[in-house]
C-alpha cells in the first residue's frame, strides 16, 4: 500500500512540476505540435527537473552526510578506548572538539559530538562504566549509520516524499 502511494506521490510531483516547466519556459502550441513534440517537451521538462533536485539535493544531502560521518568516525574512536579498558586521552578529546568547530555541519551534529565527549569524560571519572559507555558509543555509531543509509535511497530525489517522510 505504501509502494503505491508513493508511487502515486511521485507521479503527481513529476507531472505538475513538468508541465509547470513545459508553460514557463516551453515553446509550444499544442493545437498546432505534434505528440511527439510535446513528449519531447515533457521530456526535457522531466530531465531538467531532475538534474537541478539532484544538484540541489547531493549537496545538502554531502553536508548532512559530512556531519553524520564525523560523528561516527568519533564513536567508533571513543569506542576502541573502552574496548581496550582505557581511558580516553585529554588529547584526543581536544582534538576532537578542535575539529568539530571549524568543521561544517548541523548544529545538531555539533550537539551529538559534545555529548559523546561528556560521555568520555564521564567514562574517564568512572562515573559511568565501561559497558555502559560501550554501548552508548555502539548506538551512537549505529544510530549515525542508519541514518546515513537513508540518503542513499531513490525516494529522497523526491521533494514531494522527502517532506512526507
Amino acid at each position: 500500500m505504501k509502494l503505491t502511494r508513493h508511487i502515486i506521490i511521485y507521479f503527481i510531483e513529476m507531472i505538475i512540476v513538468t508541465t509547470m516547466i513545459v508553460f514557463i519556459f516551453g515553446d509550444i502550441d499544442y493545437s498546432k505540435s505534434s505528440l511527439l513534440a510535446i513528449l519531447k517537451e515533457y521530456v526535457f521538462a522531466f530531465t531538467f527537473y531532475q538534474l537541478v533536485l539532484i544538484s540541489v539535493f547531493k549537496l545538502k544531502d554531502s553536508l548532512i552526510l559530512d556531519g553524520l560521518t564525523f560523528v561516527k568516525n568519533v564513536a567508533d574512536q571513543l569506542q576502541l578506548f573502552a574496548e581496550f579498558n582505557k581511558k580516553v586521552p585529554e588529547s584526543v578529546m581536544q582534538d576532537i572538539q578542535k575539529t568539530q568547530e571549524k568543521a561544517v555541519m548541523k548544529e545538531e551534529h555539533r550537539k551529538c559530538i559534545m555529548n559523546l565527549i561528556t560521555l568520555a569524560e564521564n567514562y574517564n571519572n568512572d562515573t559511568i562504566d565501561r559497558e555502559h559507555f560501550r554501548l552508548k558509543m555502539k548506538q551512537s555509531a549505529s544510530d549515525v549509520d542508519f541514518r546515513m543509509k537513508l540518503y542513499s535511497f531513490h525516494w529522497m530525489n523526491s521533494a514531494l516524499l522527502r517532506i512526507g517522510k
